[in-house]
């Protein structure tokens, strides 16, 4: 995003280690690429401020499961919310184990069904 673009937005626009270290909440979008890819992994979120809550629901493999896991059991991360995972369907993950952890089902859009009935409507005619 350009800064005139950001601007307009009323977003402030800031260097990956400033906004690592600023951030209470980090929320992840972004595709994996060669780039993305391992993002989070133990160097970046040893950057993050202590008590940073981490969503993902973008990619799996953005972020490191086990360094995430290190830094929940350690206290520095205090919570994640994750809906995908490096291995997919994935069947063992240290992030299974912490409490703080919220996994959820990654959410798989289906094609529309043809529409068979009427769904009821209120109030009634």
């Amino acid at each position: 995003m350009s800064q005139a673009r950001a601007a307009q937005l009323g977003i402030e626009l800031l260097p990956l280690d400033e906004l690592l270290g600023r951030a209470d909440f980090i929320s992840v979008h972004l595709p994996k690429t060669k780039e993305t890819a391992g993002l989070l992994g133990k160097e970046n979120l040893a950057k993050t401020k202590p008590g940073v809550i981490i969503v993902n629901a973008a990619r799996g493999g953005l972020i490191d499961e086990q360094a995430l896991a290190d830094a929940i059991t350690s206290g520095h991360v205090r919570a994640a919310g994750l809906d995908v995972f490096a291995t997919e369907p994935c069947t063992d993950s240290p992030l299974f184990e912490p409490a703080a952890v919220v996994v959820t089902r990654i959410w798989v859009p289906r094609p529309p069904r043809p529409r068979t009935a009427r769904a009821p409507t209120w109030p009634p005619a």
